[in-house]
């Protein structure tokens, strides 16, 4: 009996001693050193380098591809970590700015775990605005361009539309054009509106829209606007009446001083005249024969005087004499005196409308020059 009673009190001493042994061993386990994980400052719209977390953690139990890896912190950024643990940081957009803590946790095999917080950031980077297409427009002439609202064709992440300012330069294109240059105004809400120089206008032009934001950073594009030509009709003034006694003539009317064209030279329009029953009217046959042939008018009423000190009956400069734009080609004489007929250009005379003697009215043709 007392040698059973020594064997299991020997056995009770053994099993407290393999205990103690146990707590010991557990005891001696500690938690994974992580040190050095480098922190990192980019530009706007960069990447983050990936980082290999087995080069910053140490373990006396555990190698580096037995540790489990967590973090915590981050908001913004996207933290993934890979099987072979290697962790990628990625920002929200290629716009996003900010800094963020994050902490790397190592947790080893038995559950014991170790961190380090280190620093991300992504510095600010002005962006330009972003430009999109400009509609080309085409329009026929005495009609508008429709307006364009600028807002609608810019985007910019770091400012708002309200303070992009936006300027434009035109550039004309093509030959056919009328005299003038379209313009642009912008109202203060962005809206530009291209101007045409008068309702006769047509021409095209190439402008370019430049946007700017408060950090002058700019973008660019470029549209067409054309306005094609339409032909105008001529416009009639009220040709005087005229009443006479009988036996005695009218006066000639010189039709071009009663039209205006914005399209055709008035010298070479072709007239017809209707209502007549018994009048008889004679459309001067010269135009018709010589359609670019200038014409010599009268600068005032009175009487036709190709030469001076002649009689009547003298005769005009035969077809074909030679004259020189801005020398005296003939004479008019009124009750003041008497007017010079000036050409306006060189060349020779191809017809004599108004002979020797003849009472012209102020603009009446009296010959041609071609």
């Amino acid at each position: 009996m007392k040698r059973k009673n020594r064997s299991v009190a020997a056995l009770l001493a053994s099993v407290s001693l393999l205990a103690s042994v146990g707590v010991a061993q557990e005891a001696e386990n500690t938690a994974p050193s992580v040190m050095g994980i480098p922190g990192e400052s980019i530009d706007e719209g960069k990447k983050f380098a990936p980082i290999k977390l087995d080069k910053y953690v140490t373990d006396d139990m555990d190698k580096p591809e037995k540790i489990k890896w967590s973090v915590s912190g981050n908001k913004q950024l996207k933290v993934s970590i890979s099987p072979d643990r290697i962790a990628t940081i990625e920002i929200p957009d290629q716009y996003w700015n900010g800094s963020e803590d994050i902490t790397f946790i190592a947790t080893d095999s038995k559950g014991a775990t170790g961190s380090e917080t280190v620093n991300f950031n992504v510095e600010s980077v002005n962006n330009p605005p972003e430009v999109k297409q400009i509609p080309d427009q085409t329009i026929d002439e005495g009609k508008t361009f429709a307006k364009i609202k600028l807002d609608d064709y810019v985007t910019d992440p770091d400012h708002p539309k309200n303070q992009i300012l936006w300027e434009f330069d035109i550039s004309p294109i093509g030959k056919d054009q009328a005299d003038g240059d379209l313009n642009v105004e912008i109202d203060p809400n962005r809206v530009a509106s291209v101007i045409i120089p008068d309702p006769n206008w047509y021409g095209s032009a190439k402008i370019k829209f430049t946007a700017t934001d408060g950090e002058y950073a700019s973008a660019s594009t470029t549209a067409n606007f054309v306005v094609n030509p339409i032909n105008d009709a001529p416009v009639l003034q009220k040709i005087p009446d005229q009443t006479i006694e009988e036996k005695n003539e009218f006066e000639s009317i010189s039709l071009t001083d009663y039209v205006a064209d914005v399209d055709d030279d008035v010298m070479k329009l072709k007239w017809t005249i209707s209502g007549n029953k018994d009048l008889k009217f004679d459309i001067d046959k010269y135009v018709a024969e010589h359609p670019s042939a200038t014409p010599l008018q009268s600068p005032v009423k009175g009487k036709m005087l190709w030469e001076i000190d002649v009689i009547d009956d003298s005769k005009a400069p035969a077809v074909g004499t030679k004259v020189k734009a801005g020398e005296v080609c003939g004479y008019v004489q009124t009750v003041y005196g008497i007017e010079e007929i000036l050409p306006a250009k060189t060349g020779r005379i191809v017809a004599i409308t108004a002979p020797q003697g003849k009472d012209v009215v102020k603009g009446e043709i009296v010959g041609f020059i071609e």
